[in-house]
């Protein structure tokens, strides 16, 4: 039985941990030209069709064809009584991920610790299905949707003694959702690694599927630093090391492909092609190949940092540089260039699909998510779409 304290500062620690991993688990690495979808439990849902947010406890849904908004759906009746658009309610319980795919609303909705229900529903028509009953929950990352499958990193807490869970102790695998019959899969490796960790950079293309898993390897004096608040979060964030695997669909053959420690520096993301790091000293952003594994420098900087949504594949690389810079940089993979970006009071993107990122900016001294095209965002130009609700 574990003490009270020692409870706290496990609790503090992987707090810390949890943040640091975030600070190199993107959820954006699952832009991709051939995906249909894409959905994030903190910045709802794209695809060509439109796009899907949660704005106080209700789906919202605008449709990019008409211009239009909507209320689709509601998590609790209570906080929803006097909305007259929602149709349906979640019972209070926590939407994990929703986006509109081939004119239906799809709906993660986490019932329970290592338990997830997928609803399926048609925006203005009655009625509403359960595709899959999922026993996991959906970890860190985005929900990729593509050839009638949904595909995302799962996650199965491990329940101590007393009871808790935590992202401390859980087992990390690749899930995928026959979106037409509702089977559910386990991919590839099942990964377990007391002291947090993520997956995320899912990719599929060709028959294969490809992610990185992120953890953090410390000794016990860094953990202990750690937990005291005596470890800088610069100095932290080269202890987290990388691993990217391939999982042959038509087979379910898993391996790991690169190994992240091979190359000095910091993992930052990957793609359905290669691996993207910055060298240890913060100066040179390089990516390595999965086919042969040359390494091309991309551009340097002064204290350069990952990003969570960074990587745009096929398009450019977000990044920062030091700590209190408030100015955001892109490097352009087609020009070659880094283009430095003006935007006030306008986050670096939460959320890619296609030509569009999902950003958050302060309006009228009010935080709101809205949608930019990357060519605007890149430019610094102030042009954005909100979700408009009636």
């Amino acid at each position: 039985m574990r003490n009270s304290q020692t409870g706290v500062l496990r609790c503090v620690m992987m707090v810390v941990l949890v943040i640091m991993t975030a600070f190199l688990a993107s959820c954006s690495g699952e832009r991709s030209t051939s995906a249909t979808a894409v959905t994030s439990m903190y910045a709802g849902g794209m695809s060509d069709q439109g796009f899907v947010q949660v704005i106080d406890e209700t789906v919202w849904y605008y449709d990019l064809k008409s211009g239009n908004s909507a209320a689709l759906l509601c998590q609790n009746k209570s906080a929803c009584k006097d909305n007259p658009y929602y149709k349906y309610d979640t019972d209070g319980y926590q939407i994990a991920a929703t986006t509109i795919y081939k004119d239906s609303l799809y709906t993660f909705v986490t019932t329970s610790v290592n338990e997830t229900a997928l609803y399926r529903m048609k925006p203005q028509v009655d009625g509403r299905e359960t595709i899959a009953s999922i026993p996991w929950q959906i970890a860190s990352g985005n929900v990729l949707i593509q050839n009638g499958k949904a595909y995302f990193s799962g996650v199965q807490y491990i329940v101590d003694e007393n009871g808790a869970a935590g992202s401390d102790n859980q087992i990390l695998t690749i899930i995928c959702v026959d979106l037409d019959t509702g089977k559910v899969s386990e991919l590839g490796e099942k990964h377990h690694y007391e002291g947090g960790s993520s997956i995320d950079s899912i990719s599929v293309a060709e028959n294969k599927l490809r992610y990185r898993y992120v953890y953090a390897e410390m000794t016990d004096e860094q953990r202990e630093a750690l937990i005291n608040g005596q470890l800088k979060f610069e100095e932290s964030v080269h202890l987290l090391k990388a691993q990217f695997y391939e999982i042959e669909l038509p087979t379910g053959e898993s391996k790991m492909i690169l190994e992240g420690k091979d190359y000095p520096g910091i993992s930052m993301e990957g793609d359905e092609s290669y691996a993207y790091f910055i060298n240890e000293q913060q100066t040179k952003v390089f990516r390595i190949s999965f086919e042969d594994f040359g390494q091309t420098e991309l551009f340097e900087g002064e204290k350069i940092n990952a990003l969570n949504n960074g990587l745009l594949p096929g398009a450019g690389l977000f990044f920062s540089q030091g700590f209190t810079n408030e100015m955001k940089y892109y490097y352009d993979f087609n020009k070659n260039k880094v283009i430095e970006i003006d935007l006030q009071d306008t986050s670096f993107p939460i959320l890619a699909f296609n030509n569009w990122l999902a950003v958050g900016k302060m309006i009228d001294g009010q935080y709101q998510q809205v949608y930019m095209t990357i060519e605007d965002y890149a430019a610094g130009n102030n042009q954005y779409i909100s979700m408009k609700r009636s």
